[in-house]
């Protein structure tokens, strides 16, 4: 929805089609506040923007079969020495993304 509404923005305006639409204006201008200065993100999508990359890379590599729990299992076997896995938060929020990518 984001990327439809700066599509039409200069043709139809913001406000009318977030009206018609479900989607807040202030959503809207905060996506494109974080496009223009990604400083304005949170560290979680920060640490995410870091992190996705890799597990796409786990799930690929293993020919986009494998679900949450083996990519989960294959990153760890990459850094045994870490006592908490730093992908797991990632792989728990975007668990129904593994699948669509």
């Amino acid at each position: 929805m984001i990327s439809f509404i700066a599509e039409h923005r200069d043709d139809l305006g913001v406000e009318p089609i977030c009206k018609v639409l479900p989607i807040a204006q202030s959503t809207f201008y905060a996506h494109a506040a974080i496009a223009r200065d990604p400083d304005l993100a949170s560290d979680r999508a920060k640490r995410d923007a870091v992190l996705v990359p890799e597990i796409e890379r786990v799930w690929e590599e293993n020919n986009e079969v494998y679900g949450i729990r083996k990519v989960w299992h294959q990153a760890v076997q990459f850094n045994p020495a870490n006592n908490q896995n730093p992908l797991s938060p990632v792989i728990n929020g975007t668990s129904s993304k593994l699948s669509l990518v």
